[in-house]
This record gives structure tokens, C-alpha cells and sequence, in this order.
């Protein structure tokens, strides 16, 4: 005969029985195991590629890269011309007694043009991205200003490596051989302008940093790399639209052209450094004298102003 079973010692016993089998109550100190989906803090999703705010932020990113950019460039060029000037002012013989004269627009093109270069590598991880986005089709939702902007990115990064190439030239082809050839030593300039940089009494934040952080053209014995594809054929100019005189044109030692007076005159060759000598019609030197060769690297619309003789 069985016994019966009082209703509340019956649920009291199941009571006992569920806290058994889930573990009791949560306590003040012991923190609950997470089940399932659980998120701590308020739920994102995580931005793998941007929205359209986002593009937007990269575009206008690689426009004030660019504008750095235009004004190191402009800032190296008065450097180099600067120390290119006081070069020329005294005779050859004379030329190591203005060898500290030299130091500081050099040691300045050199940190100009190693800041350049440093903002070029941010301009082209942007421009990566941009061109991957465009490609992908993520450009589409932009207006249309910044849809032309993007458009432009290929052609302003073009331009802007141009012009790393025209300011590399510029340094170790024009300015270095003419620093050696007056009897400064390069390396002794920088060092001069870092010593007189830590000893000024207001200390600078733009020290010129060692002579090797510019890149260096590779040595003739290196290890040969694939072979270049040929150089495509480009149009530079010569504008002679101030001058009362034509200028003769004469390109690595061969004449080209002339070009009348109030004109401009465009002249095909291939891209990469070249020597021009151009000399108004009456001037008493010849191509070849001091002066006379200008040196740089052409690339497509490269341009020359004359200045008109006295």
C-alpha cells in the first residue's frame, strides 16, 4: 500500500532537483557561462569595406596628400636651385672656401626630397585602395565630383611619380656633380648642417636625416633586373612666348627645331633624362659651354619657359 506524498514536500523536492541540475542560483561573484549568441557591449558589425562616406574620406585623403606633396616639390626646387646658385657665384678655384655656405640648401633639398618620398608611399596606398574600390564598383554611389576625382587618381599619382623622377635627377645628376666639382664633399655638407642644427640655440624639426636615406640609383654591377620595356614616345615644350628672339633647340647634342619669338613649340622624343641646350638667335655661347645644358627627365608635357636675353 502506498503512502501518499504531501503536495509541498513534493514540489519542494523538485525545487532541490532543478537547482541541481542547473547549478544553483547566480551568485553575486561567480559570473554565468555564456550560451549561445551572446555580444558584449552594444552589436556592430565590423567595416570590411567602405561605405560610400568612407570612399569619400580616402578621396579627399589622397587630395591633401597631393597638395604636400606639390608643395615639397616646390620647396626642394628652390633648395636645389639655391645651392646650384651659390655655386655659381665665384670661380671653380675658389670654390672650397664656400663650401659651408652650401651646406644648408643642400642638407635642406636632401630632407625635402626624403619627406617626398616618404609622403609618395602614403599617396600610393591610397591609390591602391581607390583603384581597387573603383574596379570593385564602389565608386558608384559617389556624385559626381568626387566620381571625376577618382577618375583622376591615375593621372594625378602619374604626374606626381614624374615628378619624383625629375627631382631624383635633379639631385644626384645636376646638384651633386656640381657640389664635387666646386671640392665639396656631399657627405661632409649634410654633417656640417646636422652639427649646426644641434648647436643653434632653438633646436630645428626639420634635422636633414643621412646621406643615403634618398635612394641611391643601383650600382652597374648589381644584379641585372628584367629588362625595361622601351621608353614610349612623349611631347615635351619649349615656351618662348615672352621673348622678342627664336631659340634654337638642341637635344643630346642634335638640333631639333627652332622656335619663333611670342611662341610655343611642342618636340617629340622618348621619356627619360635627357640634356637640352637652348640659345636665342644672335647669343654669343655655344652648346657645350658652362651654362648652356640643361639636364632633366622628359616625360609627357614637360614644359621649359625661356628667359629672354638682356
Amino acid at each position: 500500500m502506498r503512502r501518499a506524498v504531501p503536495r509541498l514536500a513534493l514540489l519542494a523536492a523538485l525545487a532541490i532537483l532543478a537547482i541541481l541540475a542547473g547549478g544553483g542560483p547566480a551568485r553575486a561573484d561567480r559570473k554565468a557561462a555564456p550560451r549561445g549568441f551572446t555580444s558584449y557591449g552594444e552589436p556592430m558589425f565590423e567595416e570590411v569595406f567602405p561605405d560610400t562616406e568612407g570612399v569619400r574620406r580616402w578621396v579627399d585623403q589622397l587630395g591633401a596628400v597631393h597638395e604636400r606633396m606639390d608643395g615639397l616639390r616646390a620647396d626642394f626646387s628652390r633648395a636645389v636651385q639655391q645651392a646650384l646658385g651659390e655655386v655659381g657665384r665665384r670661380p671653380v678655384p675658389k670654390g672650397a672656401k664656400r663650401c659651408p655656405e652650401l651646406a644648408a640648401p643642400f642638407a635642406r633639398a636632401q630632407a625635402l626630397g626624403q619627406r617626398y618620398l616618404t609622403q609618395g608611399r602614403d599617396l600610393s596606398r591610397v591609390y591602391d585602395l581607390l583603384t581597387r574600390l573603383d574596379e570593385m564598383g564602389e565608386t558608384v554611389g559617389l556624385t559626381p565630383d568626387y566620381r571625376a576625382k577618382v577618375k583622376r587618381v591615375r593621372e594625378t599619382y602619374r604626374g606626381l611619380r614624374n615628378d619624383y623622377r625629375e627631382m631624383k635627377y635633379a639631385y644626384y645628376e645636376q646638384l651633386i656633380p656640381e657640389l664635387k666639382h666646386a671640392g665639396c664633399d656631399p657627405d661632409a655638407l649634410l654633417a656640417a648642417a646636422a652639427k649646426a642644427d644641434r648647436t643653434a640655440t632653438r633646436p630645428s624639426t626639420t634635422a636633414p636625416a643621412p646621406a643615403t636615406t634618398l635612394p641611391r640609383p643601383l650600382p652597374k654591377k648589381a644584379p641585372a633586373e628584367p629588362p625595361p620595356r622601351p621608353a614610349t614616345m612623349i611631347t615635351f615644350h619649349v615656351d618662348n612666348t615672352s621673348c622678342a628672339a627664336p631659340a634654337r633647340v638642341v637635344l643630346d647634342g642634335h638640333a631639333v627645331g627652332v622656335v619663333d619669338a611670342h611662341t610655343r613649340r611642342g618636340f617629340r622624343t622618348r621619356s627619360g633624362p635627357h640634356q637640352l641646350c637652348l640659345l636665342h638667335e644672335g647669343s654669343a655661347q655655344t652648346c657645350g659651354q658652362h651654362g648652356t645644358l640643361r639636364k632633366g627627365y622628359l616625360h609627357e608635357g614637360w614644359t621649359i619657359q625661356l628667359k629672354c636675353p638682356k
